[in-house]
């Protein structure tokens, strides 16, 4: 039995402590890389870069219990 974290965390760091985060990062990283949502290319000298930032959030069923952890 797998104890389910019910806290969202607000760093990557933290994030990877637990399984059920780090699951949840590859599944989304898996669907960018199979949808070819971006690609990755060298960084042209003095261009700035768009970053992104990923955020976590826990999806509850109506009687409150744990459904998903998304990222």
């Amino acid at each position: 039995m797998t104890k389910l974290i019910e806290v969202e965390l607000s760093s990557y760091e933290d994030a990877t402590k637990h399984q059920e985060w780090r699951n949840a990062m590859q599944e989304e990283y898996q669907s960018i890389t199979k949808n070819d949502v971006w690609e990755i290319i060298p960084r042209p000298n003095n261009k700035s870069i768009v970053t992104s930032k990923w955020i976590r959030k826990i999806k509850h069923a109506a009687n409150g219990s744990v459904v998903a952890h998304n990222v």
